[in-house]
C-alpha cells in the first residue's frame, strides 16, 4: 500500500509563468509530468489536448511537435493512474505566440548582442541577455531558447568570484535548448562559475533548465540551495553535467 498520497507536482496549477504556459509559435512544446506518492510504476493518458499531441504512457513526457497559435490558449489534461488504481488529474493552458516580450533566441554561432533577441535577430552571449548588472529588469520573465554553439558567462557580473545570480524578479529563468538543438555551457569561461536560481519565493518564479550540455565547472553546473530549494516548480531535465572538478556536482 502507497505511504504517500499520489500527487502531480509539475507543471504546478499555481505557476502561473511557468515553462509549461507558453509556447512559441511553429516550435515544439514538450514537457514532462512530474509525480510523487502513490505506488510506483504510473501509467499517463492524455484526455485533451491540441490535434497531434502525444503522451508517453510509461514517463508522463507530453509532445506537440509543431504548436499553432489558433485557438490560443489550448487546453491540456492529464491523467495518471498508479498500481493501486488510484488516480489524479490535471488541467493546464498552453498559450502560443510570437511576443517579443515572451521570448529571445540565443544563436552563438551567428548571432549578435546588438540583435533584439528575435527568431529573425537572435543574440549571440549570455551577457547579451543579462546586461553585465544582476538587477538589470530588461528581460525577466521572458523564455530564452538556444540554438547550437558554447556559451559562457563573459560579462556577466557575478556574486563573490563565481555565482552568476538569476532571480525571477530581474532576469529570465526559463533556458531551453531550440528543438534539435545541443547547446554547451562552459563554466571554465572566464573561470569557474556556475548559475544560482535565487529569492524565488519572493519573486514567485521558477527555474527552468533543458536540454544543455553543461562542461568544465569547478563547482556546480546549477547550484539550488536553501530559498531556491522552496521554490515551488524548479525543473532540470535533459541536461549533461561533463568534466567537473572533484566533489564538484550537477546540481
Amino acid at each position: 500500500m502507497a505511504n504517500y498520497a499520489l500527487e502531480i507536482i509539475h507543471p504546478h496549477p499555481n505557476d502561473a509563468r511557468g515553462r509549461h504556459t507558453k509556447e512559441y509559435t511553429g516550435l515544439a512544446y514538450n514537457i514532462r509530468l512530474g509525480v510523487i506518492g502513490g505506488m510506483y510504476p504510473y501509467t499517463f493518458e492524455l484526455l485533451q489536448a491540441p490535434s497531434g499531441t502525444t503522451i508517453d504512457a510509461d514517463t508522463g513526457e507530453v509532445n506537440w511537435p509543431t504548436a499553432v497559435e489558433a485557438g490560443s490558449p489550448h487546453t491540456f489534461q492529464v491523467r495518471v493512474t498508479d498500481q493501486e488504481s488510484t488516480q489524479a488529474t490535471i488541467t493546464w493552458t498552453v498559450e502560443v505566440g510570437t511576443s517579443s516580450s515572451d521570448w529571445l533566441f540565443m544563436d552563438a554561432v551567428s548571432g549578435n548582442d546588438e540583435n533584439a533577441g528575435t527568431l529573425a535577430a537572435p543574440l549571440r552571449t549570455m551577457n547579451g541577455w543579462y546586461l553585465t548588472s544582476k538587477a538589470d529588469t530588461t528581460h525577466r520573465y521572458k523564455r530564452v531558447y538556444y540554438k547550437n554553439g558554447t556559451y559562457d558567462f563573459t560579462g556577466c557580473r557575478t556574486e563573490g568570484s563565481d555565482r552568476i545570480l538569476l532571480s525571477g524578479a530581474y532576469k529570465p529563468v526559463i533556458h531551453v535548448a531550440y528543438p534539435g538543438h545541443s547547446p554547451v555551457v562552459d563554466q571554465s569561461i572566464p573561470g569557474d562559475r556556475y548559475i544560482q536560481p535565487t529569492r524565488f519565493p519572493d519573486s514567485d518564479e521558477s527555474a527552468y533548465f533543458d536540454g544543455f550540455n553543461f562542461i568544465n565547472g569547478g563547482n556546480h553546473g546549477i547550484r539550488m540551495t536553501g530559498d531556491e530549494r522552496k521554490s515551488k516548480n524548479n525543473v532540470v531535465r535533459r541536461n549533461a553535467f561533463e568534466n567537473f572538478g572533484p566533489g564538484a556536482g550537477g546540481l
